[in-house]
């Protein structure tokens, strides 16, 4: 079983306004990692306010996805007041990186869940960036955690709205330290 790296970025930016933040936008909890872009609420209710239902070792990692999370998803961000609706049509506001077992998972803003085909995926505001400097590290022999620290670097450097400190978080450990890619 492989370990997954999850990192994000510090600042926040409201029109010519930015914040750097001390609340991480990657985390560990209940032995799922997530990672977020879109509005700090989003952060904040998946932090403290998500009922993370337990997912068994025999049960399929994608069946526990699409049925036991998204509901708990659902139901938190309706009682919390971070839903919207339009025409029918509920969904939330940002993405959600998302890893279990080893695996990544993307949920998207209409309560979709897709999994990405390659070894590695960001999102927000500096991920073409990040896409760009992963794909080509790839196949060099380079420690994830200095291809993360290139990526950061690479999207701090070419988009004004991604900036350090950054952090991340691996499947085996909760500690954080000063790198990763960033996720706005």
């Amino acid at each position: 079983m492989g370990l997954l790296y999850f990192g994000g970025d510090s600042i926040t930016v409201s029109s010519y306004t930015k914040t750097i933040n001390r609340d991480s936008k990657v985390f560990q909890r209940e032995g799922l990692l997530f990672g977020t872009t879109g509005p700090a609420r989003l952060r904040n209710v998946l932090q403290y306010r998500l009922e993370i239902p337990a997912c068994a070792a025999s049960q399929d990692p994608m069946t526990y996805l699409m049925n036991d999370f998204l509901e708990a998803l659902h139901a938190c961000f309706h009682n919390e007041g971070f839903e919207q609706e339009e025409k029918g049509r509920r969904f939330f506001e940002g993405r959600i990186l998302l890893g279990l077992r080893s695996e990544l998972y993307l949920v998207g803003g209409e309560y979709t869940i897709g999994r990405p085909s390659g070894s590695y995926y960001a999102i927000g505001v500096g991920e073409e960036y990040v896409s760009g400097s992963l794909y080509t590290t790839e196949r060099m022999n380079i420690e994830p955690l200095q291809r993360l620290r290139l990526a950061s670097e690479a999207a701090a450097y070419h988009n004004t709205d991604v900036a350090g400190p950054f952090t991340f978080v691996t499947s085996e450990q909760t500690a954080y330290a000063a790198v990763a890619c960033p996720m706005q």
